[in-house]
C-alpha cells in the first residue's frame, strides 16, 4: 500500500533490521494480513465505492477466509477506520522528514501536498473518509481503536527506521493545533492568531475540496489546496495589521 506513494523515505540501519527481526511471527502474519485485507480495499475502491465491495472479493484477494476477516475487522467500514490510522502515520512521517518535527507553516503544507498526491491516485478514499466521518462521527469518539502494534507499523513503512515508525498516534487536528503554535512562536504568523478558527479553517480546506473531486481533476487538488492555504496565510498575517 505505502509504495505507492512517490516519496521514498530513507532505508533502515543494520540495528533496525535486526530490532525487527525479535517481532514474534504470529504478530508479523497478523500485520501481514490486515494489511492485506486493507491494501485489497484501497485498490478496489480506484474502481468503486466501498458499498459494493463484498468482504468475499478482498478475502479472495488476501487468500484468507470471511471467518478470518470478522476476527480482523468487526464490519466492512473498520477498515476506513484502520486506513485513517495508517494514513495519519504516514503524513506525520512525511511531514516530520520533509519540514522537520518543529516545522510550522511549512508542517501543514507537507501534509495537505502528500495528501494531494494520494488524492490524485485513489480520488474515492478521502470521499469515502468524509462520508463516513459524517455517518459515524459521533460512534468514532466513542469507541477508539487499538493502536497500532509495532508489527504493523514495520509491515506498513519496511524502508523507516524504528524511531519514525514508533512515532507516537496523533490526530490530524492535533497536528495542525501543534504546527500553528510552532508557527505563531516562530513569528511565521501574528500572536494575535485564533488558533481554534486557524485549524477549523484548515480541517475545512483539507476535507471539503476532495469533494469537488468530481467536478475538477483531481490532480489539480494540490494547486487548490496550495492557493487555499496562500490566502488563509495571507490571511491570518493581516490579524495585527
Amino acid at each position: 500500500m505505502m509504495n505507492e506513494t512517490p516519496y521514498m523515505p530513507p532505508v533502515a540501519n543494520t540495528a533496525d533490521v535486526n530490532l525487527r527481526d525479535t517481532i514474534p511471527l504470529r504478530e508479523r502474519k497478523f500485520a501481514r494480513t490486515k494489511l492485506a485485507l486493507l491494501d485489497a480495499a484501497l485498490e478496489r475502491l480506484k474502481q468503486k465505492p466501498l458499498a459494493d465491495i463484498t468482504v468475499r472479493e478482498l478475502c479472495d484477494a488476501a487468500e484468507v477466509s470471511e471467518a478470518t476477516f470478522f476476527n480482523y475487522f468487526k464490519k466492512k467500514d473498520d477498515l476506513l477506520r484502520y486506513f485513517i490510522q495508517i494514513w495519519t502515520l504516514e503524513v506525520q512521517i512525511v511531514a516530520e522528514q520533509r519540514a522537520g518535527a518543529d516545522g510550522g507553516v511549512f508542517y501543514i503544507e507537507s501534509i495537505f501536498a502528500h495528501t494531494a498526491e494520494r488524492i490524485a491516485d485513489n480520488p474515492r478514499v478521502m470521499l469515502e473518509i468524509v462520508g463516513h466521518m459524517a455517518l459515524h462521527g459521533e460512534e468514532e469518539e466513542d469507541c477508539e481503536p487499538p493502536a497500532l502494534t509495532f508489527a504493523e507499523r514495520v509491515q506498513a513503512f519496511p524502508e523507516l527506521a524504528d524511531a519514525a515508525v514508533s512515532a507516537d498516534e496523533c490526530q490530524l487536528d492535533a497536528m495542525f493545533r501543534a504546527a500553528i503554535t510552532r508557527a505563531i512562536a516562530k513569528k511565521e504568523l501574528p500572536a494575535g492568531v485564533n488558533v481554534d478558527v486557524a485549524v477549523g479553517t484548515i480541517i475545512s480546506f483539507f476535507f471539503g475540496t476532495p469533494l469537488w473531486h468530481t467536478r475538477i481533476d483531481p490532480k489539480d487538488v494540490g494547486a487548490l489546496y496550495a492557493a487555499q492555504l496562500s490566502t488563509l496565510w495571507e490571511g491570518l498575517r493581516c490579524t495585527n495589521a
